[in-house]
């Protein structure tokens, strides 16, 4: 079996050559830039930089020589790893490479702050951290569902998805490795990111319709960029990856009744959409996700 073959075989739950591997197929499984920077040189590794695609969590691309090294058999689609390149540190001073639309300044106290294209300040890694938090909620101080329909949802652009299409269709014709394809759609996580953490989870207790109204509109939000983003990559992808943490170090974020009143009706949504556009692509969540189902 090839890489694809083997990781298709698993998936459908039949018995493989061997167990598939993975290492930065996904965030998830993904591997921290300074971590990723000792493995290179404990593996003797030495061409190639070490790319900073998933700036928040500082997760590395993993490259062509580790995954030969480990035998893995998933590689990544997302695109982050599409629109170029500048220099960068990380926190121990290792030199590498972030994306190129990653923008950050000093914090005066050893730490430094991530930028948006306005130049506002929009996550912070303190000194003490090897990673960003975001400081930023766009939806902070919505109070309404008229505050949630005058917001600008994103939905991805022509440009991105041409680059999607390309690079998914070079993955299929030029290699063998299974191609998971990095959508997201979160709902817990991403009401969180909208309306901050602490926000969000009252937001859950104290004043359900809101909290549902704002999920209602990341769920179509959602429904519109998989159809778009599945048009472009789907002929050519074998997994698409479903994001949004459940749970903590300990246990889950909220209780399951809350999961399968509020979150799981809308996940099954996506999903059931995902698997009519494209039914011979299966959908994998995160780990956290898939310890709450």
């Amino acid at each position: 079996m090839n890489h694809r073959e083997r990781v298709m075989a698993a998936i459908r739950h039949q018995e493989p050559d061997r167990i598939p591997v993975d290492l930065g197929g996904m965030r998830s499984t993904g591997i921290m830039a300074l971590a990723y920077a000792s493995l290179k040189q404990h593996l003797g590794v030495n061409e190639g930089d070490i790319y900073v695609f998933d700036t928040m969590q500082q997760l590395a691309f993993v490259e062509e020589p580790v995954r030969q090294t480990f035998g893995c058999d998933v590689v990544i689609l997302d695109h982050g790893l599409l629109a170029g390149w500048r220099g960068y540190a990380l926190p121990d001073g290792t030199r590498a490479r972030s994306r190129a639309d990653f923008r950050t300044e000093h914090d005066r106290v050893g730490g430094e702050y991530a930028l948006d294209g306005s130049g506002r300040r929009v996550w912070r890694r303190p000194a003490t951290s090897l990673y960003f938090d975001p400081i930023y909620f766009p939806l902070a101080d919505a109070t309404s569902e008229a505050d949630l329909d005058r917001t600008d949802w994103p939905v991805l652009t022509d440009e991105t998805l041409t680059r999607l299409q390309s690079e998914a269709r070079r993955l299929f014709e030029e290699t063998d490795y299974a191609i998971l394809g990095t959508f997201g759609g979160a709902f817990l996580e991403g009401g969180q990111f909208l309306r901050g953490w602490a926000n969000f989870m009252m937001d859950l207790a104290g004043s359900r319709g809101f909290a549902e109204a704002l999920l209602d509109r990341l769920l179509e939000n959602h429904l519109r960029n998989v159809g778009l983003y599945l048009d472009a990559v789907g002929d050519y992808i074998q997994i698409v990856q479903m994001g949004g943490d459940l749970g903590t170090q300990t246990a889950p974020q909220i209780r399951p009744r809350m999961y399968y009143d509020v979150i799981q009706p809308r996940q099954k949504a996506l999903w059931s959409r995902i698997h009519e556009l494209a039914p011979d692509v299966p959908c994998s969540s995160t780990p956290a996700a898939v310890s709450m189902s």
